[in-house]
């Protein structure tokens, strides 16, 4: 099955965001929806939202809701990573079909809909679950449902948008951080997360050598911890 979605440019979002934020203007924005192609989407991802039994706001639902939300998106044949580093096709999605869930999540705040490419929610969300990704659906909601809070959903996202990303490396990092102990993973040296220390030093790394470690990934992952004082290997199982 296809989306057959086009995306909408920045200067016409911001139009259809003026119309929603005004009174009324959402509800006639959902009825319109409801006519619209993309309405089959918008019943299954609002039937996401209606099976999680968390609070919107809080880190259970977004992981809750990115989880499944990843592999419906993934379902459609014209989808694909390519497709997801497109600002416009999720300025569409935001406010073309699931606007009043944006809205449950952030207000009327334009950043989530359509203004910052880090801050869209629902790329957000499928970046979050695809920078995470373990190979499988069982061992990548591990990893989800172990970090402390949507502050990770953030720190992730948001490195990965700005510097790039090397999806093994990170992929190894999100896994590494989930296998320690809570409250080394809470550690906090001069305001920052053991997981905010090691990602700057990822960044650092990649800035200054512009070398990952050909076929040695996990040796890299290693490196950054070190670097930030925790041993792997002390809380790998012999």
């Amino acid at each position: 099955m296809k989306l057959n979605v086009k995306g909408i440019d920045k200067e016409t979002s911001e139009g259809i965001f003026s119309s929603i934020t005004k009174k009324d203007g959402l509800k006639k924005a959902i009825l319109e929806i409801e006519q619209s192609p993309l309405y089959f989407l918008r019943k299954s991802i609002l039937g996401i939202k209606l099976s999680i039994n968390d609070d919107i706001g809080t880190y259970g639902f977004d992981y809750k809701f990115g989880f499944p939300f990843y592999f419906l998106m993934n379902s459609f044949s014209d989808f694909n990573e390519t497709v997801a580093s497109t600002d416009s096709f999720w300025n569409e999605l935001c406010l073309k079909c699931v606007p009043d869930l944006v809205y449950e999540r952030h207000g009327f705040n334009p950043d989530y809909y359509y203004l910052k490419t880090n801050r869209n929610y629902l790329s957000t969300m499928w970046w979050f679950i695809h920078l995470c990704y373990q190979g499988d659906k069982d061992s990548t909601y591990f990893v989800i449902s172990h970090l402390p809070s949507t502050d990770y959903i953030m720190q992730l996202v948001d490195r990965a948008s700005h510097n790039g990303v090397y999806l093994e490396t990170t992929r190894l990092i999100m896994k590494s951080l989930v296998s320690l102990p809570i409250q080394v993973i809470n550690d906090s040296k001069n305001g920052q997360t053991l997981f905010r220390r090691v990602m700057m030093q990822d960044v650092a790394k990649r800035t200054n050598t512009n070398l990952i470690y050909e076929g040695k990934a996990q040796e890299y992952v290693d490196s950054l911890f070190e670097k930030c004082g925790v041993n792997l290997n002390d809380y790998r199982k012999q």
